[in-house]
């Protein structure tokens, strides 16, 4: 059997632990390739009557630092209303949920979780960067029809997301793994050496 952590790894186990982004009756409003083929997974892994455990991350803290930040130049733009929680997960914790699963499947064995470890709206994303950064950084909402103008996909995959889109729930995570990382905790821990790094990057 397979327990996947992360977006790639893969090893043989007595327990099948699967990941995915999305749930997946709003999986099946988003025209993309990607979460349409592991929506299949999923029913895939269920078909086969193996015992497993579906986990789906939401947003990684990580791409706030990457190549990948949606920050630059003391911006912060996504097509995400200012009002809308963002939930957010560490890929620390997302490893700590395979292991919890593996580790205990008489709790874990048929169950799907969406997992995260903080939930913050965008303007509050910005002010805790700003903080752990030292240095100004403002939310600046990108137009859903601007997005759409470069992307049809990616604009109904935000218009899910700012109408609810992930469905966490925050206390019964922290319930079942209490050290779950908040984000100002991932910003001081790791995020903030990672920022110096992105800001100081021409």
């Amino acid at each position: 059997m397979t327990g996947t952590v992360g977006n790639t790894s893969r090893r043989t186990i007595p327990h099948c632990s699967s990941r995915r982004s999305v749930s997946v009756n709003s999986l099946m409003l988003i025209p993309s390739r990607l979460l349409r083929s592991r929506l299949e997974i999923e029913k895939h892994i269920r078909g086969t009557g193996l015992p497993a455990t579906v986990l789906r991350p939401t947003f990684f803290m990580e791409n706030y630092a990457s190549s990948f930040s949606a920050i630059r130049d003391g911006v912060y733009s996504e097509a995400i209303a200012r009002d809308v929680p963002v939930h957010l997960i560490a890929v620390d914790d997302i490893g700590a949920f395979a292991m919890l699963a593996f580790e205990n499947p008489d709790t874990y064995l048929g169950r799907t979780l969406e997992i995260a470890g903080d939930s913050l709206t965008p303007p509050e994303i910005a002010a805790a960067v700003s903080r752990a950064a030292g240095r100004p950084v403002e939310y600046a909402p990108i137009p859903i029809e601007t997005l759409r103008a470069r992307s049809e996909t990616q604009a109904r995959i935000y218009e899910w997301l700012n109408a609810g889109g992930h469905v966490v729930d925050l206390p019964m995570l922290r319930r079942l793994h209490p050290g779950l990382t908040r984000f100002e905790q991932w910003l001081e821990r790791k995020g903030k050496e990672q920022l110096a790094a992105l800001f100081a990057a021409p």
